[in-house]
């Protein structure tokens, strides 16, 4: 086949199907976090995972985008930008989450009575509207990295189609395999971004309950009683918990196929006489 054997295109779409499998871990755990202290600082550990998830996910493309400049050398400038900006981006706040990591466990074995304290957080962060916004940064910056890996593999399989002067039997076969990749990937990309919503939405609807209420309560605009922040937070994150973990189970059963394409297209640079010249 002309596009199936090629270990770019199933080594990118194992990266992008990568964000989507540790956003399933890091949601299960961060989840957990969030049923069972019930605390503002809470959402700090989505902040804390999800940074983590991006910048582990964007190293693995890295590696991968490598593997495309030794099979193209000609296009892996223009494939680097993007990766490499994402990458240093999710370095720096990876950095911050681990600080924040640091100056929470201290504050939890140096003050027991209070857990989490806000106060003790080395960043100034003054609100949980701060983390949240963090958040949701790391979460669209996710969902922008697999759309653009997805849209470059597109764009891709449309250049690379050759057109053989003079004979139209196989000029239609190449244009219907093409056509037909497309849309496989196509319905590829919008079920990634689907699965990668189904696996956040649930916490991220937390994390902003959670931070709204607390600001509303902290700064006093409204009178609500600190039982029903608690039980709201409750509600949403034992949401989170039950979603993520069906969520974790689904992409188990994707895991061997994943493995699979990851190590294609990590060990691309070893075939460059076989699969990588099938375009």
């Amino acid at each position: 086949m002309l596009y199936q054997n090629n270990a770019f295109f199933s080594g990118n779409i194992a990266v992008a199907d990568m964000i989507v499998g540790l956003s399933t871990i890091g949601d299960s755990m961060l989840a957990f976090m969030g049923w069972t202290s019930m605390y503002s600082c809470a959402t700090v550990y989505s902040f804390i995972a999800l940074s983590c998830t991006t910048s582990v996910s964007l190293l693995a493309a890295l590696a991968t985008n490598q593997c495309y400049a030794i099979a193209y050398p000609i296009h892996h400038r223009k494939c680097f930008k993007v990766e490499k900006i994402c990458l240093v981006i999710g370095v720096i706040w990876l950095t911050c989450g681990l600080v924040n990591v640091i100056a929470l466990i201290c504050n939890i074995t140096s003050k027991k009575e209070q857990i989490f304290p806000k106060e003790g957080c080395l960043i100034s962060l003054s609100f949980d509207k701060d983390y949240v916004l963090c958040f949701c940064t790391f979460l669209m910056l996710s969902l922008l990295y697999i759309v653009l890996t997805y849209t470059k593999i597109i764009a891709t399989v449309k250049r690379q189609a050759h057109i053989i002067p003079g004979d139209i039997g196989i000029n239609r076969e190449v244009k219907s395999m093409k056509h037909e990749q497309t849309l496989r990937l196509t319905r590829k990309l919008i079920g990634v971004i689907l699965l990668f919503l189904i696996c956040w939405t649930p916490f991220t609807i937390a994390a902003l309950i959670w931070g709204t209420c607390s600001e509303v309560y902290t700064r006093r605009l409204i009178e609500i009683p600190s039982c029903v922040i608690e039980q709201t937070f409750t509600i949403t994150a034992g949401i989170a918990l039950t979603h993520s973990c069906m969520n974790f189970l689904f992409y188990i059963c994707t895991f061997k196929k994943f493995r699979e394409a990851l190590c294609k297209g990590w060990c691309c640079h070893r075939n460059q006489n076989g699969t990588n010249g099938n375009i």
